[in-house]
């Protein structure tokens, strides 16, 4: 899959970003997160779901390179299973993404307007929306 169809997607809907989420299923205790910013930059987040429910890992990458393949910054996440987050976009369809070949789906969960937290506020995004930059 050609990840530059998806920033595109992204931009041209003057979003933040696009979130994905991977579908539920098995024994998972874990809720994991996709997030595609319109830049380029791409973020992994793993929650913890149950009685110590909180954000366990957040792994961050600058961009994709042509075959999707993930450069995700290691050094950022000290959690012990962070090689559990996705490497490669392998494919699109069915309203969600495919990573690595695996069957499972990541679905589409929201579009973000603005993310001030990791850099993308207000005015940043107001910019974006009227120049388109």
């Amino acid at each position: 899959m050609n990840p530059s169809n998806l920033f595109s997607e992204i931009a041209n809907s003057k979003c933040a970003a696009f979130v994905f989420e991977k579908a539920p299923g098995g024994a998972s205790r874990f809720r994991d997160r996709v997030i595609f910013y319109y830049d380029g930059k791409v973020r992994f987040e793993r929650y913890c779901m149950g009685e110590a429910a909180g954000k366990v890992c957040e792994l961050t990458a600058l961009s994709l390179d042509e075959r999707g393949t993930i450069q995700w910054n290691y050094d950022d996440c000290s959690y012990s299973k962070k090689d559990e987050a996705p490497k490669v976009l392998t494919g699109a369809g069915r309203g969600g993404l495919v990573f690595d070949g695996k069957v499972s789906l990541w679905q589409k969960h929201s579009e973000l307007k603005t993310d001030p937290d990791h850099g993308y506020g207000f005015f940043k995004m107001l910019r974006h929306r009227w120049f388109k930059k």
